[in-house]
């Protein structure tokens, strides 16, 4: 299932079950650290985009399926831009950057016992956001 979808659903069940915020907060928690520890692995193999043009900063939206080892069972799919647009040599650039980030960083450290919370992922690669300038 995919972690967004996941989560929002096993908390909504244990809310459902137990009526217990505490266990639904922790469960929170629980997906707040994998989602953190996924961007960190991910993000030590990504480029970054910083250096490609207009068309390159456009967000990229990756999806995994992963083995309770963390290697990938399968290459990473891009879900967005859809993979028929036609792209500009810069937005080519990023998808291929993002899914290449998904690919190279495998295999992910992630905790076996929350397996079925990660079995499948999307990883949203986003530009930086331009700084205000007061």
């Amino acid at each position: 299932m995919l972690l967004n979808g996941l989560i929002r659903t096993f908390i909504i069940a244990a809310f459902a079950t137990t009526g217990g915020v505490l266990i639904a907060m922790a469960q929170a928690s629980d997906r707040d650290s994998l989602v953190i520890s996924l961007r960190n692995q991910v993000g030590f193999c990504w480029r970054g985009v910083g250096d490609l043009g207009l068309d390159g900063q456009l967000d990229v939206v990756v999806y995994a399926r992963l083995n309770r080892d963390g290697s990938l069972s399968a290459p990473a799919e891009v879900r967005s831009p859809e993979p028929a647009t036609a792209l500009t040599e810069d937005a080519a650039i990023a998808v291929e950057r993002a899914v290449t980030a998904v690919n190279r960083c495998a295999p992910y450290a992630l905790p076996e016992d929350k397996f079925d919370w990660w079995d499948e992922v999307e990883i949203v690669f986003a530009p930086p956001v331009p700084e205000m300038i007061s």
